[in-house]
């Protein structure tokens, strides 16, 4: 199943073995059952960095499982003041 990916903040795809390496859009195929969290170990983004994750514009967990056509952001939280 192919998915959106949208990364912000200076994340980009970590994972020299993609095609999307060092781009932060792009689709992806996966397979079905891809949780979050294995979705960001396929991108090669660190465990340490907190994500933010959004799919189709809603807050979700690592443990959520993505489906076919689901798009997908990341990003690290930011913090000012």
């Amino acid at each position: 199943m192919e998915l959106d990916i949208a990364l912000y903040a200076g994340l980009r795809c970590a994972n020299p073995e993609l095609s999307c390496c060092g781009e932060k859009e792009f689709r992806v195929e996966v397979s079905a059952g891809t949780t979050v969290r294995a979705l960001r170990d396929l991108l090669g983004i660190a465990p340490a960095i907190p994500l933010l994750v959004m799919v189709n514009n809603h807050h979700e967990p690592e443990e959520s499982v993505l489906r076919a056509d689901d798009r997908v952001a990341m990003f690290p939280p930011i913090g000012g003041g």
